[in-house]
């Protein structure tokens, strides 16, 4: 098996969890957190299936994107952590995604390595958020 498939594998798994996990038992915050990662996935994956040898700078831009509306829910929901969490992820993973851009000699499987370690991190704040929502007591819970 490929190792950039098999990472692929083991970072897509955990984002369709954590995004299903969003919308089913997360309030106003964790599903449109989950619906700025889905949005994510599916651009990702339009870039990749429609051109051949995609260029970094489209993966940056759409990780830089996936950032800031991650940072417009931070400021949005101030009482929740997990969104500035997963804005660093994103960030972080962005930082991964420039080093292409500079030829910075960091090995494939580094590489691969840093931006799931990223989206681990992402789809892990997703569901921890998630999960606190639906665990707080319903009278600390705001409406939606």
């Amino acid at each position: 098996m490929n190792v950039q498939l098999l990472f692929n594998f083991l970072a897509v798994g955990p984002t369709l969890v954590a995004i299903i996990v969003c919308l089913t038992i997360g309030g106003r915050a964790e599903r449109t957190g989950g619906l700025i990662v889905a949005a994510n996935l599916a651009a990702t994956w339009a870039v990749q299936v429609s051109i051949a040898q995609a260029p970094p700078w489209g993966f940056l831009l759409i990780d830089l994107l996936t950032a800031a509306a991650l940072l417009w829910v931070t400021l949005s929901y101030p009482e929740k952590l997990w969104p500035g969490v997963a804005a660093v992820s994103v960030v972080l993973g962005a930082a991964f995604s420039a080093t292409r851009l500079i030829d910075f000699p960091l090995s494939e499987f580094a590489y691969l390595a840093a931006l799931n370690i990223s989206s681990l991190i992402v789809s892990g704040s997703l569901i921890t958020g998630s999960v606190l929502h639906r665990r707080r007591a319903p009278d600390l819970n705001p409406p939606g």
